[in-house]
């Protein structure tokens, strides 16, 4: 269904949940505000417009955290009301760098990025061979 939306040009993105728990978000809008409503919990530490996700006219992605409590890409904390460039394959965090409860991966329909259209592999493959490179080895 996701598949279908985004060919007929319904649907641009995705935050895919890494763990099972909340919802995935189909981004269809080109701004997008994300809180406690649209992943579905009622846990207070996330905000009730805690991050939002917007396309530009050229295509590209931002994302700005709103929160009180944090949003990190790819383990790096964003900056509050700051935009920065999101692509696809990017892990987005609530709460910490560490969270797995509010965990999602950046799907988009970009070429080149990994997407739902099967071209660039699946993205979940993707972002774990991403967090691998990013862990330290142990001895």
């Amino acid at each position: 269904k996701v598949a279908t939306a985004m060919a007929a040009g319904e649907t641009w993105g995705l935050l895919h949940p890494i763990l099972p728990g909340p919802n995935a978000v189909l981004l269809t809008e080109d701004e997008h505000q994300i809180g406690r409503h649209e992943l579905a919990t009622t846990r207070k530490l996330v905000s009730k417009l805690h991050v939002r996700i917007a396309r530009d006219p050229s295509g590209g992605t931002t994302i700005t955290d709103t929160s009180v409590n944090g949003t990190f890409v790819n383990g790096a904390r964003l900056k509050r009301d700051e935009a920065r460039p999101l692509e696809g394959g990017d892990v987005i965090t609530l709460l910490t760098a560490e969270s797995t409860e509010f965990a999602f991966v950046f799907v988009s329909d970009q070429a080149g990025t990994p997407g739902l259209d099967g071209k660039n592999g699946d993205p979940l493959v993707h972002i774990v061979r991403r967090l691998i490179k990013q862990q330290p080895m142990e001895a």
